[in-house]
């Protein structure tokens, strides 16, 4: 299992190693060799030594072809910059967006870049992002969106195995350096790298979520993930969808060293010319049984479908499944042919009522980042939080505003509430060290984010206030009245309520313009959907303020009307009164509930 290491305190650390860089405890560095890099000529067929590779005759590869004109083209996000050291540098860096995406003109461009840097015979390639926190988000989305037809999708798939196979072939060193999230087709172009490098940055989520939009890995992810990691380790990730920080990715495999934050680009460097070894990370013994055993591996493949068939119908939600044929053909079928079976499936998948539905949700969701008819600058900055009403809720709202570097003071008049409150966080806080997602100290580091009140001192100093206590209008103006009284003026107080209309709630108030409602759904840590409730008194100001901090906390908010239930316990009304009117008509409540389960 791969842990951090770092060299003995005491000992003079040995040459070519770092011990700011953790790798597998199994693997140490070596010392590095003095000769310079020979240069490598891979025949026809064959390719370099460790290269993740997949069946060279689906790619077009242009190893040893004639020279042709570069011509100019606009720039599309990818640039290749070769250094004094005669290093290839592949740099993603949208102009037009704030994040990374592999569109099809991306894609294009960094084939024809891979190209040219086998005519310019770079002595290796080191792909990089040239945005803050951010290394490439997956593909363009609203092209996922666009596919037609399977064989649109399957075609589209099998060129993205092309361009990542020309990688995976490339005769010199590659080094992937991640500094930000590097999900979906991303993750794939770094599988087809030799080494990858993530620096230790918080915000790094590294995966294959395709699941989540109802499709499955097609650019290779499928076949080359299983073998870095192990089928068993691969099945948990692809078919969960599961993104993961820098540390709980490395003890998986799924990179092969963590280097601090801002010396990725240096460590690369050093990789690739052979001044710094980096090693794999090796199977373990079992993963290497159930790679060559076929009864053993199909004994954790069929455990894997049955899971899968206990949490959804494959005819609602295929793309689980597909994604475990693509993964067991990685082993049963030849190369070209497994790779060929990963492409068809994604083209199958793509076009699904269920891909249709989710990756239409993911692009609203994405669009609530921009509310329309709201002035985001409009928002006054948060810095510190406080909720009042430390119950269930209350517990839930501290535990994401420490999960999100928030200081946050919680205020309620029973010493056994704050206790709960604090029982509530540390238990979601242990649970993630418990998975290894933290370490003590990152969650010793936020429980002192969170800090307990009978009264309200301290109060002088926040600059939002959640109400989170009972749904009895009389209490809640009870107890905006004595937040009023203790908080500057400019503070925001926002109600969590879910059925009491914020223009009641403000009724009353010394300041109602700043009053607006964020209502959190139960559990606050798994439910990413919030309301933000605009009253007819509320401030432009307040709301965007409540709106961009929803956002920071890392939920969907929308915003939604002041009335009666507002938008979800609206739906939920007509809901449960159609299943109430069905079991009226003799339905049985077994057969109710399992019609609304196939509903969605």
């Amino acid at each position: 299992m791969s842990q951090e290491f770092s060299d003995p305190p005491h000992d003079k650390p040995a040459p070519g190693t770092d011990p700011s860089v953790h790798q597998s405890p199994s693997v140490p560095q070596e010392e590095p060799p003095t000769e310079e890099l020979d240069r490598v000529e891979v025949p026809q067929g064959e390719s370099p030594e460790g290269a993740p590779h997949g069946p060279l005759d689906q790619t077009s590869l242009s190893f040893g072809a004639e020279e042709t004109k570069t011509e100019e083209v606009p720039p599309v996000g990818v640039r290749l910059e070769v250094d004094a050291e005669n290093i290839g540098w592949i740099v993603f860096d949208d102009p037009n967006d704030k994040v990374n995406r592999l569109g099809t003109s991306v894609m294009e461009r960094l084939r024809a870049l891979i190209d040219e840097a086998l005519r310019r015979n770079v002595q290796g390639l080191v792909f990089v992002s040239d945005k803050e926190n951010m290394f490439i988000a997956g593909a363009d989305i609203e092209e996922i969106a666009h596919v037609e037809t399977p064989q649109e999708g399957t075609e589209k798939a099998a060129w993205g195995q092309a361009v990542f196979e020309a990688i995976s072939r490339f005769p010199r060193p590659t080094v992937a350096v991640l500094n930000g999230p590097c999900v979906g087709g991303g993750y794939e172009l770094v599988l087809a790298c030799r080494t990858i490098l993530a620096e230790n940055n918080p915000k790094t989520r590294i995966g294959l979520p395709e699941v989540k939009l109802g499709i499955l890995p097609g650019f290779g992810g499928t076949q080359r993930l299983p073998k870095r990691v192990g089928i068993r380790t691969a099945l948990d990730l692809i078919l969960s969808g599961k993104t993961l920080p820098v540390k709980p990715a490395l003890k998986r495999g799924m990179i092969d060293a963590v280097v601090p934050e801002g010396r990725g680009r240096e460590i690369a460097k050093e990789v690739i010319t052979k001044r710094r070894r980096i090693k794999k990370r090796p199977l373990s013994r079992i993963d290497k049984t159930l790679a060559t055993v076929g009864p053993l591996r199909n004994f954790v493949l069929g455990k894997a479908r049955d899971a899968l068939a206990k949490k959804a119908d494959r005819s609602h939600y295929p793309s689980p499944y597909m994604a475990l044929e693509a993964i067991a053909a990685s082993y049963s079928l030849p190369e070209t042919e497994a790779y060929s079976k990963e492409a068809r499936l994604l083209g199958e998948a793509i076009v699904t009522p269920t891909s249709k539905s989710l990756t239409w949700l993911f692009r609203v969701s994405s669009e609530s980042k921009k509310p329309v008819g709201l002035g985001l600058d409009l928002a006054r900055p948060v810095h510190r939080m406080a909720v009042v009403g430390a119950g269930i809720m209350g517990g839930g709202v501290a535990w994401l505003a420490g999960e999100k570097g928030f200081p946050i003071r919680i205020k309620d008049i029973r010493l056994e509430a704050l206790e709960g409150a604090l029982a509530t966080a540390g238990k979601l806080w242990a649970g993630a060290v418990k998975r290894r997602r933290l370490t003590p100290a990152e969650r010793d580091r936020r429980l002192e984010k969170l800090s307990y009140t009978l009264d309200y001192r301290g109060f002088r100093h926040i600059d939002f206030v959640e109400e989170a206590v009972i749904e009895d209008l009389d209490i809640k103006h009870q107890v905006i009245s004595e937040i009023e009284r203790e908080v500057p003026p400019e503070t925001v107080i926002a109600s969590n309520t879910s059925s009491l209309k914020i223009e009641d709630i403000a009724a009353g108030a010394r300041r109602p313009e700043r009053i607006t409602g964020l209502h959190f759904f139960n559990p606050v840590d798994r439910m990413p959907l919030v309301e933000v409730i605009a009253g007819p008194q509320s401030s432009e100001s307040a709301v965007a303020t409540t709106y961009k901090l929803a956002l920071k906390l890392g939920k969907t908010p929308i915003l939604v009307g002041d009335c009666p239930g507002f938008l979800v316990n609206r739906l939920l009304a007509f809901y449960l009164g159609e299943s109430l009117h069905l079991h009226e008509e003799g339905v049985p409540i077994s057969r109710i509930d399992k019609l609304f389960k196939q509903f969605g």
